[in-house]
């Protein structure tokens, strides 16, 4: 799989979270330091972002 670690932008405030994307997709939810907004991936998300993520993967390779 990707790299477990990933950084975003928080949509609210533009500050950088740093996620799990492993941990995102066993349903963990990251909080953003500066606002406390929190970030999820929603359940009917989870396979089609796993996918995406092993055929990077495999692409990467």
């Amino acid at each position: 799989m990707v790299d477990n670690n990933t950084k975003i932008n928080c949509p609210d405030c533009n500050e950088e979270i740093i996620i799990n994307t492993k941990q995102l997709l066993l349903g963990v939810k990251f909080s953003c330091f500066n606002c406390n907004l929190v970030v999820g991936l929603a359940n009917e998300s989870k396979s089609v972002v796993s996918d995406a993520m092993n055929q990077f993967s495999k692409i990467k390779s």
